[in-house]
């Protein structure tokens, strides 16, 4: 059997994950929020609230070399991860089973940080940022509520971080339906990203 080769920019297919009912950032989100994490050789990364691992597997392909801390408190999505890391050949993930900020207590190095889910401890986790991560830094949040997009705004305003990008993407994707063709929205989600000062 022929292996496929390496795709050499993110973009996995949904349906390529294990996913189980775990929640998983879908790929343009993927696509979009990798981008503005502004990925380099040598980067250590962290996905916090990483579910099924799809940030942390895309960002393991791209940077094989790096280090990829994917922190998740829910015992099912840490089995995902693990399988995923598995399926798509990426050793160099490391799963760490927790709630942030706690569950970051030991790492250290880390400059591009990926935040998927805080489980309600998002001035929590920015607070071990900016007291652990470097000058440089970059942060980017994936919001789908206006409660966690100002909680955002609000928290990176008082402290050293550079004012936010804020975007709002809206994906609609084709699908059949019956004899006809639709457009099926998916939902809206606030991309957040800055830069630690």
């Amino acid at each position: 059997m022929n292996k496929q080769p390496k795709q050499l920019t993110a973009g996995i297919p949904d349906s390529e994950f294990i996913r189980g009912d775990v929640p998983m950032t879908k790929e343009e989100i993927r696509i979009l929020s990798i981008s503005k994490l502004q990925l380099t050789v040598g980067d250590c990364l962290l996905d916090v609230g990483a579910g099924t691992g799809s940030v942390s597997i895309e960002m393991a392909r791209l940077l094989p070399e790096s280090t990829v801390y994917a922190v998740e408190q829910k015992a099912k999505a840490l089995d995902l991860i693990r399988l995923n890391a598995l399926k798509f050949e990426t050793p160099n993930i490391k799963a760490i089973e927790g709630k942030a900020p706690e569950a970051l207590a030991n790492l250290s190095g880390v400059n591009k940080i990926f935040i998927g889910g805080s489980g309600g401890n998002l001035k929590e986790i920015i607070d071990w940022v900016e007291r652990n991560c470097q000058t440089g830094s970059r942060v980017v949040i994936n919001a789908v509520t206006l409660n966690t997009l100002i909680e955002c705004r609000q928290v990176f305003n008082e402290q050293e971080f550079s004012t936010p990008e804020i975007i709002q993407v809206s994906i609609n994707r084709i699908e059949k339906l019956g004899n006809a063709e639709m457009f099926r929205p998916q939902s809206p989600i606030f991309i957040i990203s800055t830069t630690r000062l």
